[in-house]
Parts: structure tokens; C-alpha cells; sequence
């Protein structure tokens, strides 16, 4: 599921984190002309720090306006993840 983020939410607001979950940042990247886009990939963890999914975050700082979009998606872990925010 992919997300467009607004400039005033967090990342866990719009993983729409459920009582108990973290996210844990697992890697960063950049790609793109100038290195314009930020992708950074999260771990979502339970209460025991298992591991229930994977986020996304991708930021896009472009040269021409509009400058900067973010967006978020979520993947599952095995096959235990909800299919959309609760």
C-alpha cells in the first residue's frame, strides 16, 4: 500500500503504527538525477520486537518545482501484516 505523506506527519502516523509497534531503520539509500530521492527502509516490530512488516519512506527533492514529495509504502513479512490502515 502507498501513502502520500503530508509535510506535517510523521513517518509512524502514516505507517499508521498500531499501540506497541516501533519502526526500526533498517537501511538508507539515495538514487536519482542529483541524488534527489531519499529511500529509507523501516522494520516494523511488535511489543517483542518481532518483526510484523516493512515501510518505505521515499523522499523526493526535485530541482523544478514542485521541490519536495514524500510518500510511504507498506510491505508485508511473511504473510502476517494488515492489508490497509486500521
Amino acid at each position: 500500500m502507498r501513502v502520500e505523506m503530508k509535510a506535517e506527519q510523521t513517518v509512524e502516523d502514516a505507517v499508521g503504527l498500531r499501540p506497541g509497534e516501533l519502526l526500526e531503520r533498517l537501511s538508507n539509500r539515495t538514487t536519482g538525477f542529483m541524488g534527489c530521492d531519499d529511500i529509507t527502509e523501516y522494520a516494523i516490530l511488535d511489543g517483542k520486537g518481532n518483526q510484523n512488516g516493512t515501510a518505505v519512506l521515499t523522499e523526493h527533492t526535485d530541482v523544478k518545482a514542485p521541490h519536495h514529495s514524500t510518500t510511504a509504502a507498506l510491505g508485508p513479512c511473511g504473510s502476517t501484516r494488515r492489508s490497509s490502515q486500521e
